[in-house]
């Protein structure tokens, strides 16, 4: 089943999420965000309009005290186009990603349950060399 079809927020264990919402081990990112926000929250990504933004990648994204929260999906030899300087968190749910550098550091590839960091710069983008999607789940840095 594609994850642009069908997803739930349940996929991550609570264990797993723990480090990104309490922050958890060093300083997060996102420790000022979700302590902005005065409620508790259900995020429900099957309920989102996916948003596409290359041809075989395409997310579920929604806006989390200010801060972008994403299930991503790369279809089998796709990937996006532009390099992106957005820095991310992130954890592979299934399948394999490789992200590539702009500065031409060796690339990093990442396998279920890996989770990853991108920082702003060296710039990155993501492919799926594999014959599987490759599903994950990424939260934009703050701004």
């Amino acid at each position: 089943m594609s994850l642009l079809h069908s997803v739930s927020v349940n996929t991550l264990s609570s264990s797993l999420a723990e480090p990104f919402l309490c922050g958890a081990g060093s300083p997060s990112l996102l420790r000022g965000t979700l302590h902005r926000m005065i409620e508790p929250r259900k995020i429900d990504f099957s309920g989102l309009e996916p948003a596409i933004h290359d041809e075989g990648v395409g997310d579920r994204e929604a806006d989390v005290g200010g801060t972008r929260w994403a299930l991503v999906e790369y279809a089998p030899g796709h990937g996006r186009a532009d390099w992106c300087e957005t820095p991310h968190s992130g954890f592979v749910i299934s399948g394999a990603l490789t992200y590539a550098f702009e500065d031409g550091r060796d690339d990093m590839a990442l396998a279920p349950g890996e989770a990853f960091a991108l920082p702003s710069h060296p710039r990155h983008r993501g492919r799926n060399d594999g014959d599987q999607p490759a599903r994950l789940f990424i939260i934009d840095a703050l701004a």
